[in-house]
């Protein structure tokens, strides 16, 4: 019975770190998106400039 208790506790903590992680990889995946939205809105602006530029 105390082995049984032990694993079911051992499953909990390991759904709470799963979960955790899981969390972890979507807010740092939803900064990589933001990073690379800016990194693209920034590019198309020098893209832009460097036209007005030339014009």
């Amino acid at each position: 019975m105390k082995l049984q208790k032990e694993a079911e506790d051992y499953v909990f903590v390991n759904e709470d770190q799963e979960e955790a992680l899981i969390e972890e990889l979507v807010a740092e995946g939803m900064l990589s998106i933001a990073f690379l939205t800016a990194k693209e809105e920034v590019a198309e602006e020098q893209a832009f400039l460097s036209q007005q530029l030339l014009n």
